[in-house]
Parts: C-alpha cells; structure tokens; sequence
C-alpha cells in the first residue's frame, strides 16, 4: 500500500504544481490584465485552468447564482487557489505527521469542536496570502534546518510552484520573441 501511495504522489504531485503554477499565472493575469502578454500556447493552458476551476467551484458558484449573483473570474481563481494551499498543506502534514491535521476534512467530519475547525478551515481558504507569510516567516526564524517539518514539506511544494511560474513567464518571453524573429518579414 506504501508503494501505491507514494507512485500516486509522484505522478499527482507535478499535476498539482501545474494546475497550482497557471492558477498564480491566471491570478495575476486577473488582477493586472496588460502586465504580460501571453501567447496562444499558455492561453490555451488558462483555459484548461478555468475548466477546471469552474468545475470545481461549481457547487459553491451554483448556491451563489441562485440569490442572482455571480463571482468575478478574479475571485474565483483567488478562492480555487485558496483551496489547493489549504489541501496541500493538510497533505504535508499527513505525510509528515502521519495523522490528519487539526484542520483537516476528515477532522471536519468526524472530529470534535467542528464549528472552529470550520472557522480556521474558512481563514486558511481566504487568507492563504497569510499562511504564506507564516511560511515565510517561519523560514526567516527558523531556517531550514529542520528536514521532518510540515512547513518544510510545503515549503518544497510553494518553492517549486514559484520555479515553475517564473519558468513559464520566461518560456513566455521567449517564445513570443523568437516567432515574432521567425515570421518577421520586413
């Protein structure tokens, strides 16, 4: 069972990344829409994004549409990347701990003092810009010394999302500038 779950991880995890990466990338390009211009390759995979958002947040936007209101795409995309923080920080506290975390689902469900835990869930879903100032915070105290530590499993995690962001724009960058030197015709 151990091997099942570590494979699954292995192949959920750079998923995980991708998904998380054009998430940030459609945030930004939410917030502040001329910033980059980004080419018909990256747009496709925003869009693939936003399926899978708005699949995602269908039940929470469907309860929504039936007062006649509708969240802003910008929203949206800040809530969905709330809930991936929030379910991958609760995995690297399984993997670590090997227990669920006090936040968690399952604590949720079927653990005690469910209206707070509800609360912190809720916190930890609109304010992820907070717990990662808590990591960053953590990380500036701390250091990196501890390898066992939830924080440095999520770490890795954000880390490697924040590489792969800036790959992207990079491969953006580049990408526009060396078909616009291909197909220039002056």
């Amino acid at each position: 069972m151990k091997s099942t779950t570590s494979l699954a991880n292995k192949i959920l995890l750079p998923i995980n990344i991708l998904i998380t990466s054009f998430g940030i990338i459609n945030f930004g390009k939410d917030l502040i829409p001329g910033l980059i211009k980004w080419g018909n390759f990256f747009l496709f995979f925003l869009d693939i994004f936003k399926k899978i958002r708005n699949f995602f947040l269908y039940p929470l936007n469907y309860v929504i549409s039936l007062f006649n209101y509708e969240l802003y795409e910008l929203f949206k995309t800040y809530l969905f990347l709330g809930f991936i923080f929030f379910f991958t920080y609760n995995s690297s506290y399984k993997k670590i701990c090997h227990h669920h975390s006090e936040t968690s689902i399952m604590r949720l469900i079927i653990g005690p003092n469910r209206f707070r835990i509800f609360l912190i869930i809720l916190f930890s879903i609109f304010f992820w810009p907070l717990r990662i100032l808590e990591l960053l915070k953590h990380y500036y105290e701390k250091g990196y010394e501890r390898q066992h530590n939830v924080y440095t499993l999520w770490g890795k995690y954000l880390f490697w999302i924040f590489f792969t962001v800036t790959l992207f724009i990079f491969l953006n960058f580049w990408l526009s500038d060396t078909i616009d030197e291909i197909f220039n015709i002056n």
